[in-house]
């Protein structure tokens, strides 16, 4: 029996105030456990048992069997039965408001316990005050230890263990870790604050409810306990993601159910109306997504998947693109001009594209840029190169470029855009394929992956033995819009680009 404004032990009282707070208290307004607590004669200590469902005196006033004093339950001492711990007086109790006297652990474990099967006891052990501030806590620390323990830990790990022996990827890999565990993070504590949200608003419209939307709040945050197994590494996650998620909602309704009083159909409306419209949007995105994936594979011919991905092809598409916008719809005459750095007035170098000279060099493949040549150097020597240095190779790269080129070859990449207007995206329209610089490679087997970066800045793949019909239907659709075909690109080499005039002596 405690205060319930600043939560002091009321026992051994002869008052009905706090001495802590000064705040009026009746004996009446708390439940025990029958047979828990003595109610003491406040004249002769006289000890008497609750019996009734809430433990209190049957009747509440009469004359001591001792002292024959009148008394009333409300003016009589209270005191734990000999031998009962204070926290076994109450009928209902949550265990994480009982931590001091349970410890942190056995309380935290205890409360897991209640949100997978014990939800009344759960909230009947809140009482009439509102705490969601202890909520929070609690859910905060299942976040904790399932994302932390669950994801964040094997993912750090794998993070760690690929990118051993090269410090700038373990940056990326950590970097990329940590920021992917922040998003889950927030997007889960978005969506909790939403699922509260809205279903506290349909409980007042739909006839209201007993408590504030502090005690929603606490049903929701208190049935977060059940996501504990998705803190065993990797397995809780993949394997268990899903009985979870059908379990949180199962005890977030029964916590409603007896948090706010209110009819089970109610509950359950309002509980799920915000998961399950998450749950559509999803499902439509993600059918959505099918629809055109299928609609561009379609498009594109036999054997060819959509990827979203980021890679070296779609940064290669991406700055192609931007380079066309900024020059009225015109690609690079080579794609060195992406590697060129412009120099303000103070010295300082300015990149203006995200392309690398190792971006032209596909990480599969036996390709190094030391094999790719620029002017009389290679690409790894153009990269130590002085700025004035670097301007005098590049202008000898174009130099070389023969006229009316239809593909020509960097580094493991063939670019095909030379010609085309990509003032507009184009979802068709090939510019850069991930080819093998066949100098260095073996001859791609039926089962290698081509990347093919499009026009519109994404990337579609396709196995190599598919190669010879995807290029026929490329031609059919660059026919259409007035460009010449293009040739056996395996053919294409960095001596041998391939133009206008020799394919249509092919022909």
């Amino acid at each position: 029996m405690h205060c319930r404004n600043c939560d002091y032990a009321l026992w051994n009282l002869t008052t009905s105030i706090c001495p802590e707070c000064g705040v009026v208290f009746a004996p009446s307004e708390f439940e025990f456990v029958p047979n828990s607590v003595r109610f003491c004669c406040p004249h002769c200590q006289q000890t008497y048992y609750g019996v009734d469902s809430k433990g209190h005196l049957v009747p509440r006033e009469f004359e001591c069997v001792k002292c024959g004093a009148a008394i009333d339950m409300d003016r009589m001492v209270l005191l734990p039965a000999e031998g009962v711990a204070e926290r076994r007086t109450r009928p209902d109790a949550n265990p994480w408001l009982e931590r001091k006297d349970r410890g942190f652990f056995k309380a935290w474990i205890a409360t897991v316990g209640k949100s997978l099967a014990g939800q009344a006891v759960m909230m009947r052990g809140l009482g009439d005050q509102v705490r969601p501030g202890e909520a929070w806590r609690f859910a905060l620390l299942m976040l904790v230890v399932w994302l932390g323990v669950g994801v964040a830990l094997p993912f750090f790990g794998f993070a760690v263990f690929t990118s051993l022996g090269s410090a700038s990827r373990a940056t990326v890999a950590l970097g990329a870790a940590a920021g992917t565990t922040l998003g889950l993070a927030t997007v889960w504590l978005t969506l909790i604050l939403l699922w509260g949200l809205s279903t506290h608003g349909l409980l007042r419209i739909t006839g209201g409810a007993e408590h504030t939307i502090g005690r929603t709040f606490e049903a929701i945050l208190y049935s977060s306990g059940v996501t504990f197994p998705l803190a065993v590494p990797l397995l809780g996650v993949y394997c268990g993601s899903t009985f979870v998620m059908i379990w949180w909602l199962v005890s977030a309704v029964l916590m409603i159910v007896y948090g706010q009083k209110v009819h089970g159909g109610r509950a359950t409306f309002a509980t799920l109306a915000f998961p399950g419209t998450v749950f559509i949007l999803i499902v439509a995105g993600y059918m959505g997504l099918a629809s055109y994936t299928v609609t561009r594979m379609q498009t594109m011919g036999p054997g060819t998947s959509w990827s979203t991905g980021f890679s070296a092809t779609q940064t290669l598409a991406t700055d192609v693109m931007d380079y066309a916008r900024m020059n009225n719809g015109s690609g690079p005459p080579h794609v060195i001009l992406l590697l060129q750095s412009d120099v303000e007035p103070n010295g300082r170098a300015i990149r203006m594209w995200n392309t690398s000279a190792d971006d032209f060099v596909e990480a599969s493949t036996n390709t190094y840029t030391e094999d790719i040549p620029v002017d009389n150097a290679t690409l790894d020597d153009f990269e130590i190169l002085t700025s004035t240095e670097r301007q005098s190779a590049v202008a000898n790269v174009l130099d070389a470029m023969p006229e009316n080129v239809v593909a020509y070859r960097f580094g493991d990449y063939v670019f095909t855009y030379h010609g085309a207007d990509l003032s507009t995206p184009d979802n068709l329209l090939w510019i850069v394929v991930m080819l093998p610089d066949p100098g260095v490679n073996k001859t791609l087997a039926p089962w290698q992956t081509i990347e093919v970066g499009l026009a519109d800045q994404t990337v579609t793949t396709f196995q190599a033995r598919y190669l010879a019909e995807q290029i026929r239907t490329q031609n059919i659709y660059r026919e259409s819009i007035g460009l010449p075909p293009l040739p056996d690109l395996t053919t294409v080499t960095h001596d041998a680009p391939a133009v206008a005039k020799q394919i249509e002596s092919e022909d």
